[in-house]
């Protein structure tokens, strides 16, 4: 499961742990659904709860576009690619 944490009021994002600031280059993300995601809409519809959908990540510019093309992936497999990429080209993430 992907968590993410909340620092000084602040989202932080899925794949670089900076602070998340709204920009239209940047945003969030759904991708595959998975069981999680479909219990999660489920207790959401049954039972009224709130809180982050697990197939969905926020992202910033630098890893947005490369995020929009793996949407097709589950979440996870999105992160891992990514991850993956960066350090083949030893860029920090």
């Amino acid at each position: 499961m992907i968590t993410y944490t909340i620092k000084s009021g602040q989202t932080v994002l899925i794949i670089c742990d900076r602070e998340f600031l709204f920009d239209h280059s940047s945003g969030l993300l759904y991708f595959k659904v998975t069981p999680e995601g479909r219990e999660f809409d489920r207790r959401v519809r049954e039972k009224g709860i709130t809180g982050h959908p697990p197939d969905a990540g926020w992202f910033c510019e630098e890893h947005y576009e490369k995020a929009v093309k793996l949407t097709h992936l589950t979440l996870s497999e999105a992160l891992k690619t990514i991850r993956e990429q960066a350090e083949k080209g030893n860029k920090r993430i």
